[in-house]
């Protein structure tokens, strides 16, 4: 699979379908590879008339890794300054992958952490959005609650602990994806174990570093379609 040097860092992407289609970008949550998509869905937006674009974005699967961890204490605090990347920062990642690409517009759809990216996107740098849809996401309000348990659990320090890990935060979540297809995509040979606490520090914290995304400037001032 191709890699491009986007916003200063090298990103993994695969295309799939026709470029003459409308670009539609997959923007994964925490932690997940462009082959947590699963290939079924692609397809059925290639199929449906879109040129699809998925990545890995930073600190994951084969794109760039950073170093540094935020300080915890800080940022329950509210200040950010220590965070070494925002979900802003990854918004500009995936951004600059567009035009890296040659690509002027796109619709955009993220999960989880990829739906805040897309939010973030669509904030600033809606002129490039034709769309934007955030999936099992949130606009960063602290009143509102996430998969903390499953942001907050021991990292993985090998394939079977990352395979089983999956396993159970699919069940948890209510999920009815197959247990084997589950385990088949945590376990996916290009899955490359990083096993550091603070890489994991980082990808929890970046949103905390990060600004709402409601109100005045935020998702209800974007011109785009979205949902």
């Amino acid at each position: 699979m191709p890699t491009a040097h986007a916003n200063g860092i090298d990103i993994e992407y695969r295309t799939e379908g026709d470029p003459a289609d409308p670009v539609l970008l997959l923007v994964m949550g925490l932690g997940g590879q462009l082959i947590a998509w699963p290939q079924g869905f692609v397809d059925g937006l290639r199929t449906r008339g879109f040129y699809v674009i998925r990545y890995d974005n930073r600190d994951c699967g084969l794109s760039a890794k950073f170093e540094g961890t935020p300080d915890i204490s800080l940022l329950l605090a509210g200040d950010g300054s220590s965070a070494p990347y925002r979900i802003e920062d990854m918004a500009d990642d995936a951004t600059a992958l567009l035009t890296e690409l040659g690509i002027s517009k796109a619709h955009v759809v993220g999960v989880s952490m990829g739906g805040m990216i897309a939010q973030a996107m669509a904030v600033n740098h809606q002129d490039r959005l034709l769309s934007a849809c955030s999936i099992m996401s949130t606009t960063g309000d602290r009143s509102v609650g996430a998969a903390v348990a499953a942001l907050l659990r021991p990292i993985a320090t090998n394939r079977q602990e990352a395979v089983d890990a999956s396993s159970r935060e699919a069940v948890s979540s209510g999920r009815r994806s197959s247990r084997r297809t589950r385990r088949s995509s945590a376990g996916a040979p290009r899955m490359h174990m990083t096993a550091r606490t603070a890489l994991r520090e980082r990808r929890v914290n970046s949103p905390r570093s990060s600004p709402r995304r409601t109100g005045p400037r935020g998702c209800t001032e974007c011109a785009c379609p979205s949902w």
